[in-house]
């Protein structure tokens, strides 16, 4: 067999089943894989070069039955990383943390500058008397400051009665009933009742005016009301004259004479009467 020299960088190594082919070719092994080298530099290089491509395609049977899968071959090293890819959307927001606590306190800030005096209504930082000056002392100072107008407070306990003042008109201040031998039947703040010749005497208790009124009053200024009581079957016409003879003051008590008479003739009857006094129209 001729020793193969290598005459040049480029070569061709081919692999082919059959036992032995014809043309040109330096013979390297045989078997069932033969191995045979081309040179490049030998003549007519690329017609042996078809020529064996067509033997190699005659000459390739049936291809047989795949044979089982071999053994997993070892891991290969790692590859180099890949390029970053773009960055993804955007998750949503997670849920609200806890609270934290409370961070230390900042420093003081700077002082302020110094506001109004609450005196000062226009607020031009002088005193104006004519005015500031509320409560009108003739000097604008705190105490001619105002607030806001507060809440309503709650009621004051109620207070100590004041004096009692003069009977209205037409209050009744006594009244009685007389009998015919001059006794009370009944009455209220009635003193004395006597029965005079031809005439009836009445004094009230003290009655109820005001110590400022009572000095200013005189009988005449007290209106008294007087009717006259019959008995059943007595149709003797009666007429009856109410005669205010003083007031006291001091006590205030009135005392009045009350004349019954016959209407017919004019002469003294005793019969008994109701009377009423009113309390007076003080001008």
């Amino acid at each position: 067999m001729k020793t193969f020299v290598m005459r040049h960088a480029s070569a061709l190594l081919v692999l082919t089943s059959l036992a032995a082919l014809a043309g040109g070719c330096q013979l390297v092994g045989a078997g069932l894989l033969d191995l045979y080298w081309i040179d490049s530099l030998t003549p007519g290089f690329e017609q042996q070069l078809n020529e064996l491509g067509e033997q190699v395609q005659s000459a390739q049977g049936t291809p047989g039955v795949a044979g089982p899968q071999g053994p997993q071959g070892p891991t290969g090293p790692t590859g180099p990383t890949g390029a970053t890819g773009a960055t993804g959307a955007t998750g949503p927001a997670g849920p609200q943390g806890e609270q934290g606590e409370q961070g230390p306190a900042g420093p003081a800030g700077a002082p302020g500058a110094d506001g109004l005096n609450c005196w000062d209504l226009n607020g031009n930082g002088v005193a104006d008397l004519l005015l500031e000056d509320l409560n009108g002392d003739g000097v604008v100072d705190i105490m001619d400051c105002l607030g806001p107008k507060g809440d309503p407070g709650a009621p004051g306990p109620v207070g100590i009665a004041g004096p009692q003042g003069p009977p209205g008109p037409n209050s009744v201040l006594a009244y009685a009933k007389v009998n015919d031998d001059g006794t009370l039947a009944y009455g209220s703040n009635i003193a004395l009742t006597t029965l005079g010749i031809g005439f009836y005497t009445v004094t009230t208790g003290p009655l109820d005016i005001p110590d400022a009124v009572a000095p200013g009053l005189t009988a005449g200024l007290f209106p008294v009301l007087a009717t006259i009581q019959t008995t059943a079957g007595d149709t003797t016409p009666r007429t009856i004259q109410v005669v205010p003879t003083v007031f006291v003051p001091a006590t205030k008590q009135l005392a009045m004479q009350v004349i019954t008479l016959n209407a017919t003739n004019g002469t003294f009857v005793q019969t008994p009467f109701t009377v009423i006094v009113f309390a007076p129209f003080v001008p």
